[in-house]
């Protein structure tokens, strides 16, 4: 906060758990900001508490599924799956997860509900 001249608000940051909850409080809050996945906010399309917030462009770029795939919507957050390789049962679990994840199916489901396919 020093030598910030006033821009940027004292007001504390907030977590939450859910993204209806930040969907409340960047409603509420003037200048409020929330940070969460497209596939989330994706589900909301035609719900009407979604028009009451500004999804962020980023050098004139909406994020879309089009735009995210292309890499023209720069902002993007990976998804990343941590396993304990010290443990052989955990990593042989992570094994099978990442064959999971990596099948046609599952790839066909993460573009339904809006989340981008994992790269292979």
């Amino acid at each position: 906060m020093a030598g910030n001249r006033g821009l940027f608000s004292k007001q504390k940051v907030e977590l939450y758990d859910q993204f209806n909850q930040a969907l409340g409080i960047v409603q509420r809050i003037p200048n409020a900001i929330a940070y969460d996945s497209y596939g989330a906010i994706s589900k909301l399309e035609n719900d009407r508490r979604i028009n009451r917030v500004t999804l962020l462009e980023i050098d004139g770029v909406s994020p879309s599924v089009e735009s995210i795939q292309s890499g023209d919507y720069a902002f993007v957050r990976p998804l990343v799956l941590i396993v304990n390789t010290q443990s052989p049962r955990s990593k042989k679990i992570g094994d099978k997860l990442a064959v999971i994840v990596k099948s046609n199916k599952i790839q066909q489901k993460m573009l339904e509900f809006g989340y981008l396919p994992v790269k292979q």
